[in-house]
């Protein structure tokens, strides 16, 4: 059933990069990334900011396209390590007339499925103005998020609205671990708090949760760092199945205090390769472990459950 699935989305992810206006628009950006930043000289391109410009326009597999889509993807990640790391899905609809906010729950989480920052967090239905959440979801809709920075794996996301059920920790306080893996091996953890909010904070820790002093635009560091999860291991574990055939990805999870914890999302460019770093050591060091490669994964062989 899945192997069909697959199936059906790459043929239909095929064709729709055919559309003439689209191929043109891909085609200029291809130009323009290649001509800025040097991209056929793969021996110039040392720091990690660099090789992220190189995977946009190279490194186009259409599974990195399914794997975005905050819809789809939640049938990759069931096959790949099991539904209970997935979050309850209220509902899924085309347009934002669909939606009978009625039948939600007083807390929600509802997104657009084909980008970044296109969601919102309602922690209170009655407080919400609907005007002004409709006209939000609506222009994010219009938007094609992969022209905004030219990343080229965003571009053929089919839009869709999905509601997803609110999550916090007892102290309404919630982290999101981003592993930064290279050839499906985890190498280091940005945990990133009020990732949407004006007091968000960052550290980078190495797999043995060592504190790595570096930040990226600005954003300030957790002081004092951050303890040690004591499910970092199953962290570890599920960042490794998720990234396996693919040269760079951050994957993405929440974790809880009570020790569960719930896919996010699948980042193949993080920040757009435009983080402006506060050691451009730490920018080579993640380059050196960036390899220039495409992608090597087989769709059906690697869907076999996580046994933690």
């Amino acid at each position: 059933m899945f192997f069909c699935f697959i199936i059906c989305y790459l043929f239909l992810n095929f064709f729709s990069i055919y559309n003439n206006n689209k191929l043109k628009s891909i085609n200029e950006i291809k130009k323009y990334m290649i001509k800025k930043y040097h991209l056929n000289n793969i021996n110039k391109l040392k720091t990690y900011n660099q090789k992220l410009q190189w995977n946009k326009i190279f490194n186009n597999n259409p599974l990195r396209t399914l794997l975005v889509d905050k819809y789809l993807v939640r049938d990759w990640v069931k096959k790949k390590i099991g539904a209970k790391y997935l979050n309850k899905l209220l509902g899924v609809y085309d347009n934002f007339d669909e939606i009978k906010f009625n039948n939600l729950p007083n807390k929600f989480a509802i997104k657009c499925n084909h980008g970044s920052g296109m969601n919102l967090i309602v922690k209170n239905k009655k407080d919400i103005n609907m005007n002004e959440v409709r006209n939000f979801i609506n222009d994010k809709m219009k938007t094609n998020f992969g022209f905004i920075y030219n990343e080229l794996q965003y571009i053929n996301v089919r839009r869709k609205i999905i509601i997803e059920e609110y999550m916090e920790n007892e102290n309404g306080y919630l982290n999101d671990y981003r592993i930064f893996c290279f050839n499906g091996n985890p190498q280091y953890i940005m945990i990133d708090s009020d990732s949407h909010g004006e007091n968000r904070k960052i550290s980078f820790y190495d797999i043995n949760w060592n504190f790595i002093n570096v930040t990226y635009n600005n954003y300030k560091l957790h002081n004092p760092p951050l303890k040690k999860p004591a499910n970092l291991n199953e962290i570890l574990l599920i960042a490794k199945r998720l990234s396996e055939g693919f040269n760079h990805v951050r994957v993405d999870l929440y974790v809880f205090d009570n020790k569960s914890i719930k896919f996010g999302e699948m980042t193949f460019t993080h920040s757009a390769g435009n983080a402006k770093w506060s050691d451009e050591k730490f920018n080579k060091h993640l380059g050196d472990l960036f390899e220039l490669k495409l992608d090597k994964i087989n769709y059906i062989n690697n869907t076999k459950k996580l046994d933690l």
